[in-house]
Parts: C-alpha cells; sequence; structure tokens
C-alpha cells in the first residue's frame, strides 16, 4: 500500500501500448529502438485513422462484392423464369452491365427467331456479337445470324421456299400425287420390307416363293408396328440377332410357325427367323424346329455353324454395312412393308402348346 514517502515514486498506467513501449526507454533501450518508441507515441493517432479508414475500405468492397453477386444470382433466376421478348427486355435494362448481359441479349435474340422476325434477330445478333463477340453468346450470336439470314431468305411470300413450291405447283397441276410411304402391289416381285435402324436404312427382300409361311408373319408382324422399338439384343462374329421387345432377347413369344426350307445359303445378307436350337450334344427335334416367331437374325458374314440351322425367310438388298455397325446398345426404330403381292398375309401358326 502507498504511503506517503512513496507515493511519488508510483506511476500512472500507461494509456496506449504507444505510451507502454516509450516507457521501457527507460530501462536501458537502444537509442534508435528509444526512437522509434517516440516516433510511434507521437504518430499513434494516425496509424489508428490509417488502419481505421484501411478497415472500412475493406468492409465496404465486400459489402458491394456481397450486394453485386446476390444481384447477379437474381439476373440468373429471372432469366430463367423470362419467357417473352416485352420480359427480357425489361431485365436488359435492369441488370445491364453485369456479366449476365451477353446472356440475355442472346436469349432476346433467340426468342425473335423462334416468333419468326428475322429482321429484328438479325440485329440483335449483330449488336450482340460487335458488343461481345470474344464471349460464349457472342460466338453463338455470330453462328446463329448465318442462320436466321437463311431463314430469311427462304420465307415469306417473296422467299427462296416458296418460289421452290410455286415452280413445284407448277409443274405438278396434271401429276397425281404420290404418297412416299404407299406400298407397291407387285404379284410378280418379292415383297420387300425397309428397317430404320440406329446405324441407317436396311431394305429387305423376302422370299415369298420358298417361305411364303415365313414371309407372311413377317410382313403381318411390320404392319402391325411389332418392330417399332425393338432391340439388338446379340452381335456375334457374322450374325446380328435383333427384333425383340426386350434388350436381352428374353420376351415371351406370342405365336410360333412352322418350319420352312428356303433355297438361300446362310451368307453375309441372309436373314432368318431364329427358333430354338438344341442344346450341344444333343439331337434337332420337330418341336424345335418349330419355333420361329418374330426374333431374326442377320448374317453379315460366313456362319457354318447356323448353316440350315434358322428359318431363312429373305435377304438384304440395300443397307448391309448398317447392319454390320449394330452393336446391343442399337434398335430398330421402325419397319414397313415397301413392297408386297396382292393378297391378304395370314400366316399358318403352331398350334398352342397344351400347358403340362
Amino acid at each position: 500500500m502507498p504511503t506517503a514517502e512513496n507515493t511519488n515514486d508510483v506511476k500512472p498506467a500507461p494509456d496506449s501500448p504507444a505510451a507502454a513501449m516509450a516507457e521501457l526507454a527507460s530501462d536501458g533501450l537502444p537509442p534508435w529502438m528509444t526512437k522509434s518508441l517516440e516516433f510511434l507515441k507521437k504518430y499513434q493517432n494516425v496509424f489508428y485513422a490509417i488502419a481505421t479508414v484501411i478497415l472500412l475500405s475493406w468492409a465496404i468492397v465486400r459489402f458491394q462484392e456481397k450486394r453485386r453477386e446476390s444481384k447477379l444470382n437474381t439476373a440468373w433466376f429471372e432469366l430463367e423464369q423470362a419467357q417473352s421478348v416485352d420480359a427480357l427486355r425489361a431485365l436488359l435494362a435492369t441488370y445491364q452491365g453485369l456479366p449476365v448481359e451477353p446472356y440475355i441479349r442472346l436469349r432476346i435474340a433467340n426468342k425473335l427467331f423462334e416468333e419468326e422476325k428475322f429482321d429484328e434477330a438479325v440485329k440483335e445478333y449483330g449488336d450482340l456479337k460487335a458488343k461481345f463477340g470474344e464471349t460464349l453468346p457472342g460466338k453463338l450470336a455470330a453462328q446463329q445470324e448465318k442462320t436466321a439470314l437463311e431463314n430469311k431468305a427462304w420465307g415469306g411470300k417473296e422467299g427462296l421456299l416458296e418460289k421452290k413450291l410455286k415452280d413445284l405447283r407448277e409443274a405438278g397441276k396434271d401429276e397425281k400425287p404420290v404418297d412416299p410411304l404407299q406400298v407397291k402391289i407387285d404379284n410378280v416381285a418379292l415383297p420387300r420390307i425397309e428397317l430404320d435402324a440406329s446405324t441407317g436404312r436396311v431394305l429387305i427382300e423376302l422370299d415369298e416363293d420358298d417361305a411364303p409361311n415365313a414371309t407372311a408373319a413377317f410382313i403381318r408382324q411390320v404392319e402391325k408396328g411389332y418392330y417399332a422399338k425393338t432391340h439388338v439384343y446379340k452381335v456375334e462374329t457374322g450374325a446380328v440377332f435383333m427384333g425383340d421387345p426386350m434388350p436381352d432377347g428374353s420376351a415371351p413369344r406370342g405365336f410360333t410357325i412352322p418350319f420352312e426350307s428356303s433355297k438361300l445359303p446362310a451368307t453375309a445378307g441372309t436373314v432368318a427367323l431364329v427358333r430354338d436350337l438344341p442344346a450341344e450334344g444333343q439331337p434337332d427335334t420337330d418341336a424345335l424346329k418349330n419355333t420361329g416367331s418374330t426374333r431374326f437374325v442377320i448374317f453379315t458374314g460366313e456362319v457354318p455353324q447356323y448353316a440350315g440351322k434358322f428359318l431363312v425367310v429373305g435377304r438384304v438388298v440395300e443397307g448391309l454395312d448398317a447392319v454390320r455397325k449394330l452393336q446391343p446398345i442399337d434398335e430398330i426404330r421402325s419397319a414397313r412393308v415397301v413392297q408386297k403381292r396382292g393378297h391378304p398375309y395370314l400366316p399358318k401358326e403352331n398350334a398352342p402348346e397344351t400347358p403340362k
């Protein structure tokens, strides 16, 4: 406890870090450090002011960045919701100068293009290309501008398309229009069906003379639309199996037909209905031979192991290269009869199996 004798020895507590450091100068610090401490003490308020300005500036910048980021997120959301040119133009007025601007301009131009306002679309594409040519929207605008100009040239009453149609109408006044999908009836030629596969068009000629019942079954299923969206379910060396609604070829058979022998060899291009084969080492039987139905195989090379095994129904006359490209991930997208003879195609089916 201080007394009257030692009261003068008690020093007040320093009122700042700089003052505290200055107090240390009396403890034998080097002169350069003493001067530094005195300098800090003298200008401490200036240092405090500078630090305060720096912190406030940083806080303001961060606040502006956050605000800009929030505004940009709102702009992207509103861009997704806008469905009309007017709504998009309102967005452009609100968010001009932000990174979203070129995307808004591209949406405006595309919307005008969709509405077939080609003159306005071309102008918007041109403005976007000129202002933001190095951005992705600018590069897309350059491509779309060409398309818009082409559509403008083809469209309208004075467009190239209308002129072409006019020429065709004039040329075909005395001609009877022909349906390109109409089936040709020819009682001499062999029937033909066309497959639209994932890899291209395949034209098959059916051997009605030697396999009339298999031909009738094939044509009936094609006309019923059965083969649309059916799968290639197995690919072997020299053989592609297809025509099943299930990707693994496991769809149940709705019917079976009697076996017929065709004179066509089992070589590249041969088309045959798939039937059950005997297990290895077991004899073939009539019951197995009579299991042909809707699944079929197209041979793409020599397949001696299948010679005489399947019910040959025809051959590929166009598109064998497309067949060779098929893989189990591919499918028959559609099938149609191109040509047939002028009689009903009603195949004879085997009697259904008696449940055991």
